[in-house]
């Protein structure tokens, strides 16, 4: 019996992997909540009206609870809450506004929500979407909703640029598509507005020309540029400028986070950090733990914000000291600072520059493909 329910989920799955590719080959899978990778639910609720595409035809409409028990996902009414009404080794939803909430989280998505457990219960979620819907969303996303319209172009065709990039290494099963700070934020039908939906429609197709496409909330005053990832200067580099909009970001102040050196040598296995090389604008490039271990300062910076909250060290543009009990960080800004500023953007469009000045402000001139 359990060989026979084995073989029925790899078929399912096999099924579901050609009808996909050929009900979607159009469209994108996002990896949700990867800013959340260490703090993954066991149970969710969901909102909305939608179907279970891996089961039968019954329209759901209200509020259920997904629970995952014994690698098996259950759905139950809140209303009657130990009644079981599907189980199903994954779900897979699909809908037009589908919303999920744990935790802090609370976000709608469109078209296709599947519903995952690990070998720990810990559910995983993927959004396949129309490439239209995800442009819209992680415009909104990116990007206040209110700003001036040029200035949501500008994020348009740096979003759909960068798209397009991930999209065909998706494709050639290379990466995948994330919600994350390393890609781009994709946070839900919430997101977009009217405002959103005008300003993509209008600049929908373009597409830069530059292989680096990257952007950030706040640079601290100047950008730096791709070689803070890559440690070398690239063929097609953007400028390093400097950035009137940080004046006006809600991030221009010092931000200060200590971190308890307990909870550090938990992490690391040490207490001991020092940062040892920064950039011409004093953005760290590579930090040494525990006296001999040497690591990007990029790289630690993701660490601490998916283990303790993005909040706490906004910005790559840092500062350290410490004392008996913590490491204290002030940073300044708000992202990697590398490529274009989206502050910055905001502060020249509302000066009136309109979104291809303001791209070759960044990019130099002869930008678009």
């Amino acid at each position: 019996m359990q060989k026979n329910s084995l073989w029925h989920i790899t078929l399912f799955l096999l099924i579901f992997s050609f009808w996909s590719v050929k009900a979607f080959s159009q469209d994108l899978k996002i990896s949700l909540f990867q800013t959340q990778v260490y703090n993954l639910p066991k149970s969710i609720l969901v909102t909305g009206q939608f179907k279970i595409v891996n089961s039968s035809n019954q329209l759901f409409n209200g509020q259920y609870q997904v629970v995952c028990a014994n690698k098996s996902l259950q759905l139950k009414s809140l209303i009657f809450p130990s009644r079981i009404i599907v189980q199903k080794p994954f779900f897979i939803f699909q809908g037009h506004s589908v919303r999920l909430e744990f935790g802090q989280i609370n976000r709608a998505y469109p078209n296709i929500i599947i519903i995952k457990p690990d070998n720990f219960c810990k559910l995983h979620f993927e959004n396949i979407v129309s490439e239209k819907d995800y442009i819209n969303i992680v415009t909104g996303s990116e990007m206040p909703n209110t700003w001036p319209e040029e200035a949501l172009k500008v994020q348009a065709i740096l979003s759909q640029s960068l798209m397009k990039q991930m999209l065909i290494k998706q494709r050639q099963n290379k990466s995948k598509i994330y919600d994350s700070t390393q890609q781009q934020a994709y946070l839900g039908l919430d997101y977009v507005n009217e405002n959103i939906k005008k300003s993509v429609s209008a600049v929908r197709g373009k597409y830069l020309k530059q292989k680096e496409i990257y952007f950030h909330a706040d640079c601290g005053g100047q950008n730096t540029s791709s070689v803070y990832f890559s440690g070398k200067p690239e063929a097609n580099n953007f400028k390093s400028i400097k950035c009137h909009g940080s004046a006006l970001s809600p991030f221009n102040k010092p931000h200060i986070f200590q971190l308890s050196k307990l909870k550090f040598k938990k992490l690391f296995g040490c207490s001991e950090l020092k940062i040892i090389k920064k950039d011409s604008g004093g953005r760290p490039l590579v930090v040494e733990l525990c006296g001999k271990k040497q690591l990007s300062a990029y790289k630690f910076w993701l660490q601490i914000g998916q283990i303790f909250g993005w909040d706490k060290i906004p910005s790559t543009l840092f500062k350290l000291k410490s004392n008996e009990k913590y490491f204290i960080f002030s940073s300044i800004g708000a992202g990697h600072g590398i490529g274009v500023c989206q502050w910055g953007v905001y502060d020249l469009a509302s000066k009136g520059k309109n979104y291809q000045t303001i791209l070759q402000i960044y990019y130099g001139e002869n930008i678009f493909k």
